[in-house]
């Protein structure tokens, strides 16, 4: 009886979810007009790849106060923000500092830090903050979370959650009919997610949705894809091995030779200046809508990405199957060299594992929403791709010895 109550209680739970998605999509999509007043914004994860463009966007396209929350440490939170700012921009910004930047110390994890910011006059919160792994993993991707969500709920603010679009998990031994996909109105398709930051970043979600739902928040989850170098000049995150593609790529310029069998396989580049102006353009939307996808519908095949490795002097031989798989598995008998092909074998674990394939998303709501506000994403050429690889070069990242 008792499974049978909680079964209940999921479904009854799914369905309140669903009302609170159901504008986002193409049918509701002229009612995506003039963009709302976002006001002063409280931002998160401010020192982090995409916070700090984000942040960079609001200095450059509107006149509002940008309060930063940073974690206390070595320095001032002050300095923090201005490092990062000069690393990313060449420019610390002192001068905007007290008129249009306000840095903030504070924990996210810690809801009494947090709730003090009640007193800060923003009207929005966007929160970019992200731990992609250990022990604050939980504190900051979910209880952060939580703590901003009482925080806009007691204070009548909007939120903007950002999400990964990982979150469409894997398909569960085929339990999911094939060609299933994520969408804009969907939260909770049945998928599979063992990523324990993807876990946590679904948790975070459904904090926010059902916060939506139950207290009346203003809110929205906004879903970001494959992060890469701004678009205008190719420069990439203090921290890239942690994109996974990237990782893959380093392993393959490490093998020095590359499977044709990836080639014609796809992969979608969201350049990190264009993402942050998506998400400040769709923050301002309708509370009505209240998920979007904002990745970059046009998709890169492999070969190019090969290709524009030759042109930045990263030597690949194109293989067969076999030879590649000879190469990976001497490599990983190589102190020097298997902890950086460890992806490359952990992707061919995945490909293995036929009971557990990629859910996809659709970002056609989102792409139809932001064309009607004047924004469309890059088509990914390969001077670009060369310019991020020449960039990530210049650090070393496909050097055989890390």
């Amino acid at each position: 009886m008792s499974e049978k109550i909680e079964k209940s209680a999921q479904e009854t739970e799914k369905i309140s979810l669903q009302n609170v998605l159901a504008h986002n999509t193409s049918a509701y999509v002229t009612e995506i007009d003039d963009p709302e007043e976002i006001g002063d914004v409280l931002l998160t994860g401010a020192t982090g790849f995409l916070g700090i463009h984000v942040l960079k966007y609001l200095l450059d396209h509107t006149k509002k106060m940008v309060y930063c929350l940073i974690l206390p440490g070595n320095d001032t939170a002050e300095k923090q923000l201005q490092n990062m700012l000069m690393y990313y921009f060449d420019d610390p910004f002192w001068e905007l500092f007290g008129s249009r930047i306000k840095a903030v110390e504070g924990d996210l994890t810690d809801a009494a830090s947090v709730e003090k910011l009640g007193t800060l006059p923003f009207k929005t919160v966007i929160n970019c903050a992200n731990c992609m792994f250990g022990a604050a993993l939980e504190p900051v991707n979910v209880q952060g979370a939580e703590n901003l969500v009482h925080l806009s709920v007691k204070g009548n603010r909007r939120m903007i959650q950002i999400s990964p679009v990982g979150i469409s998990g894997t398909n569960p031994n085929g339990k999911l009919p094939e060609g299933t996909l994520l969408h804009e109105n969907e939260q909770d398709i049945g998928q599979t997610l063992s990523n324990s930051f993807l876990q946590s970043k679904f948790r975070a979600e459904q904090i926010v949705l059902k916060a939506i739902e139950k207290d009346g928040l203003d809110a929205k989850v906004i879903r970001i894809g494959n992060l890469m170098g701004r678009y205008s000049d190719g420069e990439f995150r203090i921290n890239f091995v942690d994109n996974r593609y990237m990782r893959c790529l380093r392993a393959y310029a490490a093998l020095g030779v590359v499977p044709v069998s990836v080639l014609d396989e796809t992969v979608e580049f969201s350049p990190v200046d264009c993402t942050a102006e998506a998400v400040v353009r769709l923050a301002a939307t309708s509370r009505k809508f209240t998920v979007f996808h904002a990745t970059n519908g046009h998709v890169v095949q492999n070969g190019d990405v090969i290709e524009a490795l030759f042109r930045a002097g990263i030597e690949l031989k194109v293989v067969k199957e076999d030879a590649y798989l000879n190469a990976l598995k001497a490599a990983l008998t190589d102190r020097d060299l298997r902890d950086i092909v460890l992806p490359l074998s952990l992707a061919e674990s995945r490909a293995k594992n036929v009971a557990e394939t990629e859910i996809g998303h659709s970002n056609a709501f989102t792409t139809k929403a932001l064309y009607r506000m004047n924004f469309k994403w890059p088509i990914i050429h390969g001077d670009y791709l060369v310019n991020a690889f020449l960039t990530l070069k210049k650090f070393d990242f496909f050097e055989k010895k890390q």
